[in-house]
């Protein structure tokens, strides 16, 4: 029997009794597996109160949440549906509020959003993503607490560098080879001192007798002098500098552990809501950065939904027309222009790349203090770039939360006319941040990208005239990234790293690249996206 008959057998019974949550939990399963979503959102927007709960807590949830966004419809009214419940009894206890989870439905979104997506896709999902932030509201505290976790493990993943310690050859070592040389010292060290401890008289003359306070203080000039003889070899022996090297490198073994731990639990959290991502073959970086982009986009919804004034009369806008839910938020937006600000600013990003960039790379080049690789400043210009967008961002959100906590903001659960002076007031910081680009103080940005590139680079003896020679293009990099920042909407960067194929369509080839080749080779210039779409292509070797 095929998904249409069953369907329909599914209406006869309907038309021949009552509409029972059974009944509903059927039919539902039924239309479902049709695809029939629209008609199935029909169907709950005639259910009573109390078959909606029970249906709520039954439905397959997650296997909806697979079907985003052609299940969007379908989940759009469902919570459309809860949430206007829980509005029309706002004094019921807690109790009496349906256990249904939104956290598959919010993670898979979140994977959407993370990998190339088209506009579209947002405004099929953004009234979703407003009616579960409503009917959940710590989901936007969640998203932002994972979010810095995975930052923070994004950054630890750069922390497994080579020690400061050379061979002989003059060459940086690895933590592991410097502990095991390290450790070979110490066995040596305590070898040397054991038979200095053998030798002395001390160690065979263990009377207590002779240790006692009275014959202590009868000892003669000749035998103070041979005792400290024979402690100053010793401790000569084991106050060797070097052997303080081992605590150091064990103190730093201990970080890389704990920042493997952050790594994975982060890379966990992640499988267990995608099992399609490819942990074997794809950089655990870009997963977790394609993670963080995710949940950018899924925190944006959520502050554009509310700051559009949704009251009662939206909340139950599935009610009065069975025919909305297929038009409004699923149109597209026709795309305007770019306006004269905006090329402007896109402009400075490319003239960024032709001109600071590349007389950062001669002063590193002409200096005779540098003994670094090629390569190394080429990555050193690169990164700047893309943690300096990552820090503007999540300056910008830290700003705008430390603000509304201040103030006591909560749009979320605040009457209609307090949510309309929360939006606001968030429309207000985000246009002041905005109008403020030119002078706003970066330093927390900029001494965070020299922490970063002090600790990745320690093991250069160079590393502080590494740094003040970079100290003006890591600050115009900040300034214009802070700038595209808090653009509405923002500028992002294009986070896929990943040395495959060339995409015409957002990379750029140099001229002493292979042109014969289509294998990107190394990325000298990140891609810059708004709205998705790519306005800035990057810059590769192939």
């Amino acid at each position: 029997m095929n998904s249409r008959e069953r369907i329909r057998i599914c209406k006869q019974q309907e038309r021949g009794g009552s509409l029972n949550a059974n009944l509903v939990i059927r039919r539902l399963t039924v239309l479902c597996e049709g695809r029939q979503y629209v008609e199935a959102a029909h169907l709950i927007n005639r259910l009573s109160s109390s078959a909606l709960c029970m249906v709520a807590c039954e439905m397959p949830l997650d296997l909806l949440a697979e079907a985003l966004p052609y299940s969007s419809t379908l989940l759009e009214c469902l919570f459309c549906r809860l949430n206007s419940l829980l509005k029309d009894n706002c004094k019921a206890s807690s109790n009496s509020k349906p256990n249904v989870s939104v956290d598959g439905i919010i993670w898979h979104l979140v994977k959407l959003f993370g990998s190339p997506y088209e506009y579209t896709l947002m405004k099929k999902c953004e009234k979703l993503v407003l009616y579960i932030g409503l009917w959940k509201s710590e989901i936007k505290c969640e998203l932002k607490e994972k979010e810095k976790l995975m930052e923070t493990a994004i950054q630890g993943l750069g922390f497994h560098g080579l020690t400061h310690l050379t061979n002989e050859n003059g060459n940086f070592i690895s933590l592991q080879s410097a502990i095991k040389s390290s450790l070979q010292l110490h066995i040596e060290t305590y070898k040397h001192a054991i038979n200095i401890i053998d030798e002395s008289d001390s160690h065979s003359n263990s009377d207590p007798a002779n240790s006692s306070h009275q014959r202590l203080l009868s000892l003669k000039y000749d035998d103070i002098q041979k005792r400290l003889i024979s402690n100053k070899t010793l401790l000569t022996k084991l106050e060797v500098p070097s052997l303080r090297q081992l605590y150091e490198l064990v103190e730093n073994l201990k970080q890389r552990v704990e920042k493997d731990k952050e790594a994975l639990v982060c890379m966990n959290h992640i499988k267990k809501y995608d099992k399609d991502v490819n942990f074997k073959e794809c950089a655990a970086a870009k997963i977790m950065m394609e993670t963080m982009k995710g949940c950018k986009i899924v925190e944006s919804l959520m502050n554009v939904a509310l700051n559009e004034n949704l009251n009662s009369k939206s909340l139950s806008q599935h009610k009065g027309d069975n025919n909305s839910e297929s038009d409004g938020y699923h149109s597209d937006h026709s795309d305007g222009s770019e306006s004269d600000e905006h090329k402007i600013l896109v402009d400075e990003y490319n003239l960024m790349f032709k001109s600071l960039r590349l007389d950062t790379f001669k002063s590193l080049s002409e200096s005779n203090n540098f003994h670094i690789a090629e390569s190394v400043k080429l990555k050193i210009l690169f990164s700047i770039v893309v943690i300096a967008f990552r820090l503007c961002h999540n300056l910008r959100e830290r700003k705008l939360s430390e603000t509304k906590r201040i103030l006591c903001v909560r749009a979320h659960d605040s009457t209609d006319r307090h949510r309309d002076a929360a939006n606001a007031i968030e429309n207000s910081i985000r246009n002041y941040l905005q109008s403020t680009c030119d002078v706003f103080c970066l330093d927390e940005v900029e001494n965070s990208i020299s922490t970063q590139i002090y600790t990745t680079l320690h093991g250069y003896s160079c590393i502080n005239q590494l740094l003040d020679t970079l100290s003006i293009y890591i600050e115009k990099v900040s300034r214009l990234a802070w700038k595209l920042s808090n653009q509405i909407p923002p500028y992002n960067l294009d986070a896929d790293f990943t040395l495959s194929t060339i995409n015409q369509n957002k990379h750029a080839r140099t001229s002493r690249s292979n042109q014969n080749s289509t294998i990107i080779q190394q990325f000298l210039w990140p891609a810059l996206l708004r709205d998705n779409k790519c306005v800035s292509k990057a810059i590769v070797v192939t």
